[in-house]
């Protein structure tokens, strides 16, 4: 393989637009790895593209659904058992009581709940401090109370992305492996696929790779800190990681891996399995991240044996067709049409 000058055209786009660019590419095909950087910035001291860390964002979602797939197996925790199972504080609100919200929900994001608290939402709308750093005061406090008091209505149990959802996934799962979520994704997940760089908390070494974030106007940004919600979006990783992350996946090494791809919940043109997208038309899997400062995409097609992971200094993109995710679909459209 010898993907970057052959595929410089799908990226080129992008990249000329962003003059801070560090945009990371990594391809998996057939057990075989291959990642390269492109950047904008003469000044940038890329070190080895292999070791730079960004904040992956939402990805982190997959390694929550990923833990719980491993709890499932072991049999600690089941897709139907009601989240007032494991948060005793929810037993009196009787909206759960008539409608229970379950494991399956939060993993599908089904369950109903917004993103993020709205009261909270306002707060980081009229708060500079907040908006640059919107998960750092967020407390599990807040929310056990917010969801306390929730109307859990059985009307909006269709697909409705949800932080919160899956941040209490994560929040559950430490308190069966009795420990912060950081710890318990380390030891059940990140030290068996030898993934040194996936952290939240870097190390001083680990801090001389994290790249700098960059917002739409090319400006730097804070990076992201959570005082909660850990499970939906604080994990900062690398491309050599992530492919790991995602060979793991396509070859059901371990066993509970595969058990995220099956599909859970269905609606119009969208599949959902634990927290993985499922695209049927392109029998893609795919998950997205972005934070403040850095976007990313993770996708592949097991039956081709293909992955694509994309990381990139610069917040989401406002449109589709200049966004990392689809320089990742069209990787994999790519790899799949030369298979």
């Amino acid at each position: 393989m010898n993907y970057e000058n052959e595929w410089n055209d799908l990226i080129q786009p992008y990249v000329e637009k962003r003059p801070n660019l560090v945009l990371t590419v990594g391809i998996i095909k057939n057990n075989k790895k291959e990642f390269f950087t492109k950047t904008n910035n003469a000044t940038m001291d890329i070190h080895d593209p292999a070791n730079l860390i960004y904040e992956i964002g939402s990805i982190t979602k997959v390694f929550t659904s990923t833990l719980l797939a491993k709890a499932i197996l072991e049999n600690q925790i089941h897709l139907d058992d009601p989240i007032t199972k494991f948060i005793p504080s929810l037993v009196n609100n009787k909206s759960l009581n008539e409608k229970p919200v379950t494991i399956r929900h939060l993993t599908t994001h089904t369950a109903g709940i917004p993103s993020i608290p709205m009261k909270y939402y306002i707060k980081v709308l009229f708060s500079k401090g907040k908006r640059t750093n919107p998960y750092k005061f967020l407390t599990y406090g807040e929310i056990l109370k917010y969801l306390e008091d929730y109307n859990f209505q059985k009307a909006k149990r269709g697909f409705s992305y949800s932080n919160t959802g899956t941040g209490i996934l994560g929040f559950i799962l430490t308190q069966l492996y009795e420990s912060d979520y950081e710890t318990v994704i380390q030891q059940e997940i990140c030290q068996p696929l030898s993934l040194i760089n996936t952290k939240i908390q870097l190390n001083e070494e680990q801090q001389q790779y994290l790249v700098q974030g960059h917002n739409q106007k090319h400006k730097p940004v804070n990076n992201w800190d959570f005082a909660s919600l850990e499970g939906a979006g604080a994990i900062r990783s690398t491309v050599s990681d992530l492919l790991s992350f995602l060979g793991a996946h396509m070859n059901g090494v371990p066993p509970y891996f595969s058990l995220t791809h099956d599909i859970l919940f269905e609606e119009k043109d969208i599949a959902i399995g634990m927290n993985w997208v499922i695209d049927k038309k392109r029998n893609v899997i795919w998950h997205n991240g972005g934070t403040g400062g850095y976007s990313s995409f993770l996708g592949f097609n097991k039956e081709k044996q293909i992955g694509v992971v994309i990381l990139s200094n610069y917040q989401p993109s406002f449109s589709k067709n200049d966004s990392v995710d689809q320089i990742g679909f069209d990787f994999l459209d790519k790899l799949a049409a030369d298979n």
